[in-house]
């Protein structure tokens, strides 16, 4: 299974507009990500050239994350959408605007500095060397990340254009929402009643299965544990 958090805003988008959005690793905050476009270069102007080649979505494996329900909803109001591999591949295969560019999907291997540093040598040797470093070298240098990260559990979907890149700064893939995402959950730090009202309009506007709508449970206590506490609270109420 794959997990993605995505502000509220992103998920009512993703089902009025029926798109994926591809962004390029440019754009995403950890300087690393940005390293490998000069590492893969050997000129500023090729630098400036990947940079309209390389397109990705971050995906994760984790379907309980405490670290990452505080990061990627702040606000405590996102949503966490799931999917698997193969609906994901899927949709990648129709997608016209991704014909021409070398795609994958893959679990990112988290490093120590060393085998950091020495797959950054080896990916700035190998473009030093030729004018058009080849799509799956590129591709698979965004799959190596530091050690830090590894509580996010991330599977990355790369792709790669040729050496004329894309036209945009962002790549669209059109999707069938009910088909790609199998369900839908929401912040658990999310009130009830906003969760409650949220789930109505979703049901109502874009036609999900109410059962595939939950609010996380991470922090609900398991019924069987809860229930211990339960009679020494009756006690305690019954002394008053």
């Amino acid at each position: 299974m794959l997990y993605r958090i995505i502000p509220i805003e992103r998920f009512i988008q993703m089902y009025e507009r029926k798109r994926l959005y591809l962004l390029s690793p440019a754009k995403w905050d950890d300087p690393f990500e940005k390293l490998w476009f000069e590492l893969g270069c050997a000129s500023p102007a090729k630098d400036m050239e990947a940079r309209r080649r390389v397109f990705g979505l971050c995906w994760t494996k984790e379907s309980m994350s405490d670290a990452l329900w505080r990061i990627y909803s702040p606000n405590e109001l996102s949503i966490r959408i799931r999917t698997t591999r193969k609906l994901l591949k899927a949709v990648l295969r129709k997608a016209k605007a991704l014909k021409e560019a070398y795609t994958l999907i893959g679990d990112v291997d988290y490093c120590d500095g060393k085998t950091l540093l020495k797959r950054a040598k080896a990916l700035h040797e190998s473009a030093s060397k030729t004018t058009e470093l080849a799509s799956e070298k590129i591709a698979k240098a965004w799959l190596s990340k530091r050690t830090a990260f590894r509580h996010e559990a991330e599977v990355r979907l790369i792709s790669v254009f040729s050496s004329t890149g894309h036209k945009d700064d962002r790549v669209e893939v059109p999707i069938d929402p009910g088909t790609l995402v199998q369900a839908v959950r929401l912040d658990p730090r999310m009130p009830v009643d906003v969760f409650e009202s949220l789930k109505r309009h979703f049901v109502n506007s874009f036609g999900i299965e109410a059962d595939t709508i939950q609010r996380s449970t991470l922090y609900t206590l398991p019924k069987r544990i809860n229930a211990l506490a339960s009679p020494r609270k009756a006690g305690k109420k019954s002394r008053r």
